[in-house]
C-alpha cells in the first residue's frame, strides 16, 4: 500500500525532475532552432574600397545554420564595427554596391614586399578573419560576421506552450499511476 507521505514526496521530485530535464527545458537549452549565421567554409571573402572616402566594403558567402543555404553578403566595415563586436548583424547591403569601386587585393600570405600594393589584405587560413595592411604597416584584423538572427526565440515562445503542456501530461499520467496504484493497494482515503 502506498502510504500519502510517499506520493506527497514522490510527486513534487518527478515535477522538478521532469522541468528541469523535460521538453520545455530542452526546447530552451537546444541551439537546433536557434543556429548562428556565420562565414561560410569557403568564404570566398572580396574586399573593395570607395574613392575618394576610402570606405571598405566587405562581400563574402554566409552561411545560415538554420536552413543550411549559402548566400553572397555585403556590408562596410568601419559602419559594421560596433555591431560585430557585440555579435549581431551588420547593416548589410546590396552585393550590387561593389559597383566602380576599386578591389582591393587578399593574400594567403604576406606578399613581397618589392610588390606591396598601397592598400591590400591577407585572408586568415581559416577564410573566417582578415588583416588589412596599408603599405607594410598592419592597420587591424577584422572577423566576419557570426551572429544570432533571433529568429529561433519567436519559434521558441510559440513551442513553449505545447512542450509545457507535454509535460503537465507527463505529471498528471505519473500521479493517476501513482494513485491507482495506491487504491489498487488496498489504499482508501476515506477511512
Amino acid at each position: 500500500m502506498k502510504h500519502p507521505k510517499t506520493i506527497l514526496i514522490t510527486v513534487p521530485s518527478l515535477a522538478l525532475m521532469i522541468l528541469g530535464g523535460g521538453c520545455t527545458m530542452a526546447l530552451w537549452q537546444n541551439d537546433i532552432i536557434d543556429p548562428w549565421n556565420e562565414p561560410a567554409t569557403q568564404s570566398h571573402v572580396h574586399l573593395f574600397q570607395s574613392q575618394p572616402e576610402g570606405k571598405i566594403l566587405v562581400v563574402y558567402n554566409e552561411h545560415n545554420g538554420r536552413s543550411d543555404a549559402m548566400r553572397r553578403r555585403a556590408y562596410w566595415l568601419t559602419e559594421s564595427q560596433d555591431d560585430l563586436e557585440r555579435h549581431q548583424a551588420p547593416h548589410f547591403v546590396s552585393t550590387n554596391s561593389s559597383a566602380g569601386l576599386t578591389a582591393i587585393p587578399i593574400f594567403v600570405s604576406p606578399p613581397d614586399p618589392l610588390e606591396l600594393p598601397p592598400l591590400y589584405a591577407v585572408a586568415a587560413t581559416n577564410g573566417q578573419s582578415f588583416s588589412l595592411y596599408s603599405s607594410q604597416t598592419k592597420t587591424r584584423s577584422y572577423s566576419l560576421p557570426s551572429y544570432d538572427d533571433r529568429k529561433g526565440e519567436v519559434e521558441k515562445v510559440l513551442l513553449t506552450p505545447i512542450t509545457v503542456a507535454g509535460d503537465l501530461t507527463i505529471i498528471g499520467g505519473v500521479i493517476g499511476y501513482l494513485y491507482i496504484g495506491g487504491l489498487n493497494a488496498g489504499y482508501n482515503p476515506s477511512y
